[in-house]
């Protein structure tokens, strides 16, 4: 499981929970009672904190070596996607809360400084804890994308109190190679999925750990840039960004007790992936019911299967008619 991934979630529960049954606003309305909204948000913002944090240690940290506060570079790790999926997070948690801030009465420029605060708040406690770990360390690189995703929606809040350019996530579930894969001296042998599942696990974990099967994307929303045409408002391109055959953190090469072991690069070369896409714009729907449109904004976060343009390293430029991963 990733650490900002699980940190995000939290954070949509504890919004879930405040702005399920009531529609965001973007103006104040005097009948109604904000100091209750604002307490419903504290409350379920604080608890989602909390639980999310005091849950993260326990599950993840306890369960490895503690050391004094020290710095890890880990820049070049996953192919940048690892610094990328901060940059999603630091986004999409500003962009939550201030939903939640705004339905919460607050004025713009509150909302908006309030929820930025918020989400580096999130993402600097997982840094925090990350640098008391002997087994990683306080990032710079991380902690300068959580601002980077921050800025992106604090900037396009300000100029254009809309969000014309979103960040997203897709994923699908990889069949990595059975092909057997041998040590150095070849005293050792095992099937290269077999890393795969001990370093990403599976289902719900592999969704959280397997950069391979992940891919994020920048959708911009066509209307709103050139607002007389008819281009459709629910439709978006997407940029999208992946890795594939990445079978460690830095390279495709490990140890196995003592041994060893270093992938052929020309049988599963590491590379990067660059996709041209269709998207949906689904928080351009709009219901009766409240609760509906909260769940499109969630299921906004996601880039869901559409035609692409495709290029990689390895294949070049190839035509997708559903790009999954």
């Amino acid at each position: 499981m990733k650490k900002y991934i699980l940190a995000y979630l939290f954070l949509l529960i504890g919004y879930s929970y405040v702005c399920g049954q009531i529609d965001t606003i973007s103006n104040v309305d005097y009948s109604i009672d904000y100091s209750k909204r604002k307490k419903s948000l504290l409350y379920g913002v604080g608890s989602a904190y909390i639980v999310g944090s005091t849950s993260l240690y326990f599950a993840w940290y306890k369960q490895n070596p503690q050391s004094k506060f020290h710095f890890f570079n880990d820049r070049k790790e996953w192919l940048m996607m690892d610094k990328l999926g901060h940059v999603y997070s630091g986004y999409n948690q500003s962009y939550i809360m201030h939903k939640g801030l705004k339905w919460a009465g607050y004025d713009d420029n509150k909302a908006l400084l309030y929820s930025s605060l918020i989400g580096i708040g999130f993402q600097t406690t997982i840094e925090v804890m990350d640098g008391f770990s002997s087994k990683w360390g306080f990032s710079n690189t991380d902690f300068v994308a959580n601002i980077v995703g921050v800025a992106g929606f604090a900037l396009q809040e300000k100029l254009w109190h809309e969000q014309r350019l979103s960040l997203k996530m897709s994923y699908y579930p990889i069949s990595h190679p059975t092909d057997i894969i041998n040590s150095e001296t070849g005293l050792f042998s095992f099937p290269l999925d077999k890393r795969a599942d001990d370093l990403f696990g599976s289902s719900i974990e592999s969704f959280l750990k397997d950069y391979n099967g992940q891919t994020l994307w920048l959708s911009v929303n066509v209307s709103s840039f050139i607002p007389q045409t008819k281009w459709p408002k629910w439709l978006s391109l997407a940029i999208g960004y992946s890795g594939d055959n990445m079978y460690g953190g830095f390279s495709n090469n490990w140890e196995i007790n003592g041994e060893n072991v270093i992938l052929d690069s020309s049988l599963y070369p590491r590379h990067r992936q660059f996709v041209l896409a269709l998207d949906y714009n689904l928080s351009a729907f709009k219901s009766k019911s409240p609760f509906v449109n909260t769940l499109l904004d969630l299921l906004n976060l996601l880039k869901f299967p559409a035609p692409a343009v495709e290029y990689n390293q390895v294949d070049g430029l190839k035509f997708r008619l559903l790009f999954l991963n």
